[in-house]
Parts: structure tokens; sequence; C-alpha cells
């Protein structure tokens, strides 16, 4: 530490480095010591900046430095993040309502110094499909992504279908379906930032006809 004037009884005291330092005063009459501890705090440090594919994100305690007590907190009027299983420098998850980039601070409860970190989410793609496809084809298949995908789509027999069966071209979040036989077909939808699948089956009946 060091002092803006070693003979000023209230000298500026700074230190370089966080930790716990004893001081003393010694009067110039009696030579009497006075000593007190300071301590420097550190200022609260995080984790780097990561990538979720989930709405729930694990927190890594072990890599929150912080002295005493903090609070997590995000911007303020944006989505609502909740911290579980509450906002202290102890929170092990944080749950967020969709997908973004989220900025999150950790402020600690003594010098209100923080750090921050941000968190950018994807949620899982969904895939909506309906039960039946009537005339060997159908318009009410559509996926939600953050980042876009591809579909694929699989026969009866197993076999996965060209791109040429959708309609509207394999990436398209309305691809439109059309195929030649009827029978189950395995419809599925591969986000683009995760790699996540998700299916669903659209059974396409046989066109009725009489004789």
């Amino acid at each position: 530490v060091s002092f803006s004037n070693v003979n000023n009884a209230n000298p500026l005291i700074t230190s370089t480095t966080p930790g716990t330092y004893t001081v003393g005063f010694l009067d110039n009459t009696c030579q009497y010591p006075q000593l007190a501890e300071i301590i420097f705090p550190i200022r609260p440090s995080v984790f780097n900046d990561t990538t979720v594919c989930n709405l729930t994100f694990n927190v890594d305690t072990s890599k929150i430095n912080i002295h005493g007590n903090g609070t997590w907190s995000s911007f303020a009027g944006g989505p609502v993040v909740v911290y579980g299983p509450n906002s202290s420098q102890n929170a092990t998850t944080f749950t967020f309502p969709e997908s973004g980039n989220y900025l999150l601070t950790l402020t600690d409860d003594i010098c209100n110094n923080s750090d921050a970190v941000t968190i950018t989410v994807y949620e899982q793609p969904k895939v909506f499909a309906p039960d039946f496809g009537c005339y060997m084809n159908t318009d009410q298949v559509y996926a939600t992504s953050f980042a876009g995908g591809t579909w694929t789509l699989q026969h009866p027999n197993g076999a996965i279908l060209d791109d040429t069966v959708f309609t509207n071209g394999p990436t398209n979040s309305y691809p439109h379906p059309v195929v030649q036989d009827p029978g189950n077909y395995i419809i599925s939808y591969t986000d683009n930032q995760c790699n996540i699948t998700v299916s669903d089956t659209i059974y396409f009946p046989p066109y009725l006809f009489t004789e």
C-alpha cells in the first residue's frame, strides 16, 4: 500500500493489489501505535461470454470470483431472466424467456463493482405438422428457429427423399412437402446454429377411387 502523505492524520491509502492490510499510525508525542485493518476487495469476475442451445443455462460457480456477496441483474426493461434459486452470486441456473443476446451483470454488495457476461441463447427448434396430409401434400407444416434450418422427409420405406419434395425449398420455414406414395412420413428439421434435429410424423392417405 502507499500513502498520499505519511505525516497526515487522514491520508489517502492506495493499494494496487486486493487483499487485507494492516496499517499503523504512530503519534509523534508518545510514540503510541494505533493499528487498523483495511480490506481492498477484489473486483468481481465472471465466466467468458458463451452460447447456449437451450433456454436454461447451468452456471459454473467455480469460475465466479467475488469478495462477499453479489447480485445478478439483466438489462432494465428487457426480457425477464429468472435466476435459480435466487439472484445472488450463488445462482446455479439462468432461465431465459426466448432466444436472444442477454447481458448479465454481477455486482458486489460492498463496493458496487461489477463484471458482465453476454450469453447468446438459441431456443431449440420446434416443428408443427398436421396428423394427415390429404391429396399427397400439406402446406400446414412449419418450424420455429432463431437461426434457420433445413428440412428432410423420410419415405415410409426409410429412404430420405430428394430436396425437390419441398415445394418452397428445404430451408423455408414453410416447406410444403408433396409426395407420390401414401403412408407415414417422418419430417425432420435441423437448425443451423445448434445442429439440433426435431421430427414429427405425417400420414398421407391414399387417393380414394371407384371402379
